[in-house]
């Protein structure tokens, strides 16, 4: 296999760093992955679908981190959606045994880099040590630079149906919000109801599609797309999006 290190050309780095300093550092509050490409990422490799995921899972790790030495404040990663349980059950235990160990490895370092660690997830039907893994690893906070979600066993949809589940019985007990026309009165029923909208959506692997992933909050996100698979993702990939949504101009709607 290749060596795919996160930082692979410190001289385009340092350039592309700097194109982003002299525009006065114009990065998101809030940017959101969907980190495509593991399984392929392996098959092209050579190598088995856990490694694949493993490495997806450093990867994640490194962007994090990094992330937070750029003073972004809100990472959001697409780690397991619901429908990924229709895959092989050898590849979901994996998958459930890598979420529990990833914790469990480097928690006290993500503690000790400021990270603070929510979850996005449909709890019911998760073994027991991914629940207790959660409960952990959410227990452990201190006062952070960089709130990092995680997505797991998560599907929009589901999100959605929850939330008007809530808040058809709160309606029961103030029957005048159902004449109200403010949308944002469903926010306070989604899982993360204090998470602000993702200014960035990147995705790796190639797909340029949502994928059931944050339909709600996503409803003026930037979106970037890249064919590389996210194992090889590297830190000028990450630079060269966050410089596509510096020159962009957000309108939300309205004109400028």
């Amino acid at each position: 296999m290749h060596d795919y290190p996160f930082h692979s050309d410190p001289e385009r780095e340092i350039r592309l760093l700097d194109e982003l300093r002299a525009g006065g550092m114009r990065v998101p509050q809030h940017l959101a992955f969907i980190m495509d490409g593991n399984r392929r990422f392996a098959k092209r490799e050579g190598i088995a679908l856990r490694e694949g995921h493993r490495l997806g899972a450093m990867r994640m790790r490194e962007i994090a981190l990094y992330l937070a030495e750029l003073g972004i404040s809100y990472v959001t990663v697409y780690a397991f959606s619901t429908e990924n349980k229709k895959r092989a059950k050898s590849e979901v235990s994996a998958l459930m045994q890598l979420f529990a160990r990833f914790f469990r490895d480097y928690q006290d370092e993500l503690v000790e880099h400021g990270v603070i660690v929510r979850f996005l997830a449909e709890r019911d039907g998760l073994p027991a040590s991914v629940i207790q893994t959660m409960d952990a690893a959410e227990s452990r906070q201190s006062t952070g630079r960089l709130h990092l979600q995680v997505a797991f066993n998560y599907g929009s949809r589901m999100e959605l149906l929850r939330a008007a589940q809530r808040f058809a019985l709160i309606t029961q007990e103030r029957p005048e919000l159902l004449q109200s026309d403010n949308p944002e009165l469903l926010r306070d029923y989604l899982y993360q109801p204090d998470l602000p909208d993702p200014d960035l959506l990147f995705r790796s692997g190639g797909e340029q599609r949502i994928s059931n992933y944050l339909l709600w909050q996503l409803a003026y996100t930037e979106l970037y797309f890249t064919k590389r698979f996210w194992p090889e993702l590297t830190v000028c990939d990450i630079l060269e999006a966050l410089l596509s949504y510096a020159n962009r101009q957000r309108r939300f709607g309205g004109t400028l």
